[in-house]
């Protein structure tokens, strides 16, 4: 009696299982690793929005509160600017640093926007453009002292603000031991009066960015631990032709994902393709027919910085309010 009470009991939970996995089409695993969720950035894509797939939104900020950013990590002198609320950088082409003062005309070349690189957030920022790929101590903006492991500034740029003012700005200096950055900005006339700017990095440890509004004139702590975000859902420059600014998702440093066909929707996250690409998830996954948005490319793995694994299927896109609806289910 026992065995044919432990028979029946068997196959109940045998039941039960087989049912919970028949519930997705693409083999999900059991419905209590798989949650709905959704990140909402508001009209115009007026928010950027933090997240991480296992608490879910970590904070909402505006969008446009900043137009640099300048990184925490003492290896990397990168410093972005606010491409998503559409400001542009420039090298000015009527001379050096040196001519700070005398610069009083948009004499500009290039439009390299918050340009991070394809692998990191660290690399080829807009303000390494200016970059001479023949010296290995030039960072674009100024030159490393191997001596000192200072930084200092040798270029000119102009920035281009949201509202179609100019400003003249040269980042002078990153200190090689407080590592702080020091740069100077002016309105585009001759001799104006300029501000000194100290961002005292350091005071960031655990952001990789902390950012500066030249409207208000104030260093903004605006983005949350960086052990607490997966990614960021923000609209940036892509750099990808007949697509110069786009909404979508970018990685945290660290965090990888895989693309996936649909018909690979269920390969197992251990025999996949990694990228730490930041822009891998990136904006495709979702496409324009005129009237509004289809998801086109639903599936991705991520591999969390606390090596936890996901798979994403995107449900819907409502441009109106920026809402973005997808499954997240738990893999290990």
């Amino acid at each position: 009696m026992m065995k044919k009470t432990l028979f029946y009991f068997t196959l109940s939970i045998g039941l039960i299982v087989t049912a919970c996995q028949n519930e997705d089409s693409n083999n999900t695993p059991p419905t209590s690793s798989t949650k709905t969720d959704s990140l909402v950035s508001g009209a115009g894509y007026a928010n950027d929005v933090y997240y991480s797939l296992e608490n879910g939104v970590v904070l909402t900020r505006p969008k446009d509160e900043w137009d640099l950013a300048f990184a925490t990590i003492s290896r990397s002198v990168s410093i972005l600017i606010n491409s998503g609320n559409k400001d542009s950088l420039f090298v000015w082409l009527g001379g050096s640093i040196e001519d700070f003062n005398a610069a009083s005309t948009a004499d500009i070349s290039g439009n390299l926007a918050t340009s991070f690189s394809d692998s990191s957030w660290y690399n080829y920022s807009a303000f390494e453009q200016n970059i001479d790929p023949g010296n290995i101590y030039d960072a674009g903006w100024g030159i490393y002292n191997i001596n000192t492991h200072d930084v200092i500034g040798d270029s000119l740029f102009i920035l281009k603000l949201a509202d179609g003012s100019y400003k003249k700005l040269a980042i002078l200096q990153r200190s090689g031991t407080t590592h702080d950055f020091v740069f100077k900005i002016a309105d585009l006339t001759e001799s104006a009066a300029y501000d000194s700017i100290t961002i005292p990095s350091d005071n960031f440890p655990t952001k990789n960015y902390v950012y500066y509004s030249v409207a208000s004139k104030e260093i903004i702590d605006r983005e949350p631990d960086k052990t607490t975000w997966d990614f960021v859902f923000t609209r940036y420059d892509s750099k990808q032709p007949g697509f110069p600014l786009v909404t979508g998702i970018l990685t945290n440093e660290g965090v990888s994902s895989a693309k996936l066909a649909e018909a690979d929707s269920t390969i197992d996250y251990n025999q996949v393709t990694w990228s730490k690409v930041i822009g891998n998830i990136g904006f495709d996954w979702k496409h324009f027919n005129g009237t509004s948005y289809d998801i086109v490319n639903p599936f991705y793995y991520v591999k969390t910085n606390n090596s936890d694994y996901y798979r994403i299927k995107f449900i819907s896109f409502d441009f109106s309010n920026g809402k973005t609806i997808f499954k997240k289910t738990l893999l290990n």
